[in-house]
């Protein structure tokens, strides 16, 4: 394939990718999407590494709005080679869950920056681990506008999605990424000058989560969502389940374990019988695995996980997923986001995560799958000797549910979002009763997030709104 007949292609696709016309000359930002096309197509011989070379020698850049700055930018700018390799890469592996982000190969004048980014307060989404960032980053950013629209008829926060590589000594930010609601599409722009931060929070952290957590919570001096303080308990899996047993919610029977306590592990395992170990300061089901025996527990810790504590749990989700297609039988547990507009805890959305099969945790980072909650009725499933009998979830289970997790969240002060993990279990009348298993004050999978009023994408905007009237009180202090 000729290189002509490449960028016709990648510029098409392009095109329909953002929702324009077939003939529709393309901006040097917009752009930025047809070359990352190019670099996924099917039919190059060229080798990955040198595709982007090839690109700047043999691409057309003369019918592009600022073709030239997209020439210059795609020979000499580290940055926009990078994140163009980033992004394309992420393509690969991945259906696309928000709008496109189209790179801006140059700062945006006054003017086009302050038409972007129109509020008065530059609210930081900090991201260490870039892929599928704009996964987790979009419906913040739409439930942030959605809420100033509510509250006050115009954009108060200018939501900023920003790696830590991307601010300065002094806490400015030298890119960012932002949503252009007029377009719905997602900009990553460079900023010169640079732009100052007024408020942050810490999400998409990467395996390292905690420890950045604590790092960069502690060395910006600014209001922040869920500081890593405040978000201390809610990262320590034992203290989590004491706090909630000790409060008298419900909580599957648990022990905290050292590595390599054998003696421990198998007394509990002995008492309760099937039991789910997890290593304390790992989330989103890293390091989770199901014991049957004390000899399970000796081959979990054989197999590396060794360094850290762990909570044991016993085994209490008595219902199950079945696959309406194949009737496969798979793991179920809950995530509901739960936000605080500064006074009220309100559970807001959530989704379900899936195990791969019966013996698996559930969880999208084990192999599992993530589904809406509508999606549960008429597929849930619990054993009953040794047949699959179908359960239903009434509205008096959802109320005590709801209830039970704004209570859970209440927990954590000074938290404003927080994700909870939910199983079912059944109680000796056979009706289905949540049990509580762990908190997350950074929570993924915010893309798969439907609200409960209506089913629609989102979080929430009771974080927005407790976040507002924390920066209310510190100016009125401040007078």
């Amino acid at each position: 394939m000729s290189t002509t007949e490449r960028q016709q292609r990648a510029e098409q696709s392009a095109r329909s990718e953002l929702g324009l016309a077939p003939a529709t000359p393309l901006e040097a930002a917009e752009a930025s999407v047809a070359l990352k096309c190019a670099l996924n197509d099917e039919n190059w011989s060229a080798p990955t590494a040198q595709r982007l070379d090839i690109l700047c020698t043999e691409w057309d850049f003369s019918h592009i709005v600022n073709g030239d700055l997209l020439r210059y930018a795609l020979v000499h700018s580290p940055d926009y080679r990078r994140r163009l390799r980033e992004l394309a890469a992420e393509a690969l592996i991945s259906q696309r869950l928000a709008p496109e982000l189209c790179i801006s190969p140059h700062p945006l004048s006054y003017a086009q920056q302050q038409s972007l980014l129109p509020g008065a307060h530059n609210h930081a989404v900090l991201f260490a681990a870039a892929q599928f960032f704009t996964h987790e980053f979009y419906p913040l950013a739409v439930d942030a506008f959605s809420c100033d629209s509510e509250r006050q008829g115009r954009p108060f926060f200018n939501i900023l999605g920003i790696h830590l590589d991307w601010l300065d000594s002094t806490g400015h930010a030298h890119r960012a990424i932002a949503l252009d609601t007029e377009r719905n599409r997602l900009l990553e722009i460079p900023l010169d000058p640079t732009l100052p931060i007024h408020s942050a929070y810490f999400l998409s952290l990467g395996s390292d989560e905690s420890a950045l957590h604590d790092e960069w919570s502690t060395r910006l001096a600014m209001p922040q969502v869920n500081p890593a303080a405040a978000a201390a308990l809610a990262d320590d899996k034992c203290a989590t389940a004491q706090v909630w047993a000790n409060a008298g919610l419900p909580v599957p029977p648990f022990t905290a374990v050292e590595p390599r306590d054998i003696e421990t592990a198998t007394r509990f395992i002995t008492t309760h019988g099937e039991a789910v170990i997890k290593p304390n300061a790992e989330s989103e089901g890293r390091g989770v695995a199901y014991l049957q025996s004390p000899a399970d527990c000796a081959a979990y810790w054989r197999s590396g996980h060794t360094e850290q504590n762990a909570l044991l749990q016993a085994r209490r989700d008595r219902v199950f997923f079945r696959e309406p297609q194949t009737g496969a039988i798979r793991t179920l547990a809950l995530r509901l986001n739960v936000g605080c507009d500064g006074v009220h805890w309100r559970v807001e959305s959530g989704y379900a995560q899936l195990g791969s099969h019966a013996n698996s945790p559930a969880s999208r980072g084990r192999g599992g799958a993530i589904i809406a909650l509508a999606q549960l009725e008429h597929n849930l499933v619990y054993q009953n000797k040794d047949h699959w009998q179908p359960l239903c979830l009434d509205q008096n289970f959802w109320h005590e549910t709801t209830t039970r997790a704004e209570s859970a969240a209440a927990a954590f002060a000074n938290l404003l979002l927080v994700g909870l993990d939910i199983i079912i279990d059944l109680g000796d009348d056979g009706q289905p009763s949540a049990l509580l298993l762990e908190a997350n004050p950074r929570p993924a999978g915010l893309c798969h997030a439907r609200l409960l009023r209506d089913g629609q994408t989102g979080v929430g905007t009771a974080m927005w709104n407790g976040l507002y009237a924390q920066l209310e009180q510190t100016a009125t202090a401040a007078l």
